[in-house]
């Protein structure tokens, strides 16, 4: 069984806020030292307030007009990926899909970590989203790309 919380304000995907809860089960089919996945499946629901973003000429945010809140039930599935490709490598993937009428939220986490120490890692990131109905004039697609140090404790 799972529980999950979600909470989000990106000033730039036309959402004053996106949050939801869901509650359900999940199963590990992997679960080996090298290898591990497991999937979920859920219900909860969501909430989620669009806003319409007014830009200048050269595109900057001059204006944010908060739109109506919506909240609405939901389903929520997930699959979970790690794979040790060595003893100093780690590849991991983290899929998210929330499904609900008006709007779908899919997400994917892709990420590589290089053991640099017992205690340091280098992690390179790559992440997507897609909102299926975003507010008026923006992208439904949206990606980040990441460079970190890790430090485990």
């Amino acid at each position: 069984m799972f529980g999950a919380l979600r909470h989000e304000r990106d000033l730039f995907d036309g959402f004053q806020h996106q949050g939801s809860g869901a509650v359900g089960l999940g199963y590990k089919k992997f679960n080996s030292d090298a290898t591990k996945m497991s999937v979920q499946l859920g219900a909860g629901y969501r909430d989620l307030r669009p806003e319409e973003l007014v830009k200048n000429a050269a595109g900057a945010v001059i204006e944010r007009i908060p739109g109506e809140a919506a909240g609405n039930a939901m389903m929520s599935a997930g699959l979970d990926y790690a794979q040790n490709l060595t003893a100093f490598t780690a590849l991991t993937d983290t899929l998210h899909m929330e499904y609900a009428s008006g709007n779908d939220l899919i997400t994917d986490n892709l990420g590589l970590a290089v053991k640099i120490s017992t205690k340091l890692a280098l992690a390179l990131g790559y992440a997507i989203k897609d909102n299926t109905e975003p507010p008026a004039g923006l992208k439904k697609f949206d990606s980040l790309t990441t460079v970190s140090l890790k430090y485990s404790f």
